[in-house]
C-alpha cells in the first residue's frame, strides 16, 4: 500500500512554462516546472486603467469575482490508487516587478453578446488591503477518478500581488507533493 507520493517541483525562469518529469519511482515523483516569459497588457474600463499579467502559453487565471486576476497554472497528475498527497514548500525565491496600474479584477464571463452588459465588479476592500494575493501559492485538489485513473489537479499561482504597493513577485519555489 502506497502511503505517500513525494513530488519535487522546481520553478526556474527560462523560456517556457512546462512540466518535466525528472524521476518517477513507486514512492517518489520528482518534477521540474520551468516558467518564463510574461507580458503586461494595459486596458481601460470606466475611465480607470488596469494591467493584466499574462504568462507565455498560459491562459488560466484566478477566478474570484472583483479580485485581482492573476495567472494560474493547472496540471493534471495521475496518482497511485492508495496515495495520500501532502505538499511541503522547501524553498521560496522571487523576482520583483513594479506594476504601474492596478491588476485587472476578474469579471463574470460574457456568455451571449445579446445579453445586457455585465456590471463591472471590483472588490474595493481587497484593493485597499496591504497584503499579498493569493493567500495560497500552490493547491492540490481532492483525488478524483477520470477514465479509471485516479487523478489530482495541481494549481500553481506563480505571481504574488499587493494592490496597495502595486508590486508583483514572480515566484521561484521548490516543494514536495
Amino acid at each position: 500500500m502506497k502511503k505517500l507520493i513525494f513530488c519535487l517541483i522546481t520553478f526556474t525562469f527560462l523560456f517556457a512554462a512546462d512540466l518535466k518529469i525528472i524521476k518517477l519511482e513507486p514512492q517518489l515523483l520528482e518534477v521540474e516546472f520551468i516558467l518564463e516569459g510574461y507580458s503586461l497588457d494595459t486596458l481601460s474600463i470606466n475611465g480607470q486603467t488596469f494591467q493584466r499579467i499574462r504568462l507565455n502559453n498560459q491562459v488560466a487565471t484566478t477566478q474570484k469575482l472583483g479580485q485581482p486576476e492573476l495567472p494560474l497554472i493547472v496540471k493534471t497528475l495521475a496518482i497511485p490508487k492508495d496515495a495520500q498527497i501532502v505538499i511541503e514548500i522547501i524553498s521560496l525565491k522571487y523576482r520583483e516587478i513594479k506594476i504601474s496600474q492596478l491588476i485587472f479584477p476578474h469579471q463574470k464571463p460574457e456568455v451571449d453578446e445579446r445579453e445586457n452588459k455585465i456590471e463591472f465588479m471590483i472588490d474595493q476592500l481587497i484593493y485597499q488591503t496591504n497584503a499579498f494575493l493569493p493567500e495560497k501559492i500552490i493547491e492540490i485538489s481532492e483525488p478524483m477518478i477520470w477514465r479509471e485513473l485516479r487523478i489530482v489537479h495541481l494549481k500553481v499561482m506563480p505571481v504574488l500581488y499587493n494592490p496597495v504597493i502595486t508590486w508583483s513577485f514572480f515566484i521561484n519555489l521548490s516543494y514536495f507533493l
